[in-house]
């Protein structure tokens, strides 16, 4: 646990010592400066237990996941492209359970992306995003180093659902394709279930004014599915595949933090609850265990927390 902590700590520092660099208040209208060329955000979440893609990761102890990005305006923008932009980021899963049964302790996961993303004519948002996935660990039980291309498309419909959805649904949909490696839970001993695949994701992430301090606060319901179009969702003994991978309908409450000084720039904060069903093959790799005789769990109810800021 100790161990878990001081990492934290190493990896909170710099991120706080950038905060600390925010300029104080807004300055007049006129004497604005154009938008910066860079940007960026980092944060800390934290969760009960830890499933990627409905892949059952940690579901034991203290995870704690630090993220961070900074991102480049490549272009200004104009009628037909709103905007092109050049992102770089990192994420991380620091746990304390019993995923650290390798060399490294509490540093389970570790990833890192590339992402270009265009707003095209009015509402949508194409992106195009490589990832690599690093696992210090290397335990038995875990999945090895992965590279995926992912991407994506989003729709900004807010004033298309009037009064009732004033945040609008926000619906996306992307497609990821895992050129190395693969990122399911690997069964050792077995060759059934050894297939780079591709996955698919839907989902919408409608929000709402709950009418407190100027519809600051507010209700996030995120709900997404998530598909293997080939390959993704094997059988860890027979290698079949399943198209229904797990279904993620989530409730989160968003506020910004205002009691924090300007100079240590617009903290955020949220606390949700995320309710997961699994397919079949999903619903096997959550027993997280090899004995057959041992049921796994269809589904999971997950509590998460974080903080965020940007520049």
């Amino acid at each position: 646990m100790r161990q878990l902590l001081a990492t934290a700590t190493l990896v909170a520092l710099p991120t706080f010592a950038l905060a600390q660099d925010a300029v104080d208040g807004t300055p007049p209208a006129a004497a604005r400066e154009p938008d910066p060329t860079a940007r960026g955000r980092f944060g800390m979440d934290f969760t009960t237990q830890y499933f990627f893609r409905g892949i059952r990761q940690e579901t034991q102890g203290l995870i704690l996941q630090p993220w961070g990005e900074i991102g480049y305006a490549l272009t200004d923008g104009d009628d037909t492209m709103r905007g092109l932009d050049l992102t770089f980021g990192t994420w991380s899963s620091l746990n304390s359970g019993g995923s650290n049964d390798g060399a490294d302790g509490s540093w389970y996961e570790g990833r890192g992306f590339i992402d270009l993303t265009a707003g095209v004519a009015e509402k949508w948002t194409l992106g195009l995003r490589y990832t690599a996935y690093g696992n210090p660990n290397a335990a038995p039980r875990r999945f090895r180093t992965v590279q995926e291309l992912e991407v994506r498309a989003e729709l900004d419909d807010r004033g298309y659902t009037g009064d009732v959805i004033e945040g609008g649904l926000r619906p996306y949909a992307l497609v990821a394709v895992e050129s190395a490696g693969e990122r399911e839970y690997y069964n050792p001993g077995s060759t059934a279930d050894t297939n780079a695949g591709i996955y698919g994701e839907f989902g919408v992430n409608p929000s709402f004014a709950l009418g407190v301090r100027d519809d600051d606060l507010r209700l996030h319901v995120p709900v997404k599915l998530g598909v293997s179009l080939s390959d993704y969702y094997q059988d860890s003994a027979t290698g079949k595949d399943e198209f229904f991978g797990y279904l993620d309908v989530g409730v989160e409450v968003r506020q910004p933090l205002a009691f924090v000084p300007r100079r240590l720039g617009p903290w955020n904060a949220f606390v949700g609850v995320h309710f997961l069903l699994l397919g079949d093959n999903c619903e096997e790799r959550n027993k997280g265990s090899t004995n057959a005789t041992v049921s796994g769990d269809a589904t999971e109810f997950i509590l998460s927390a974080g903080l965020s800021t940007r520049f």
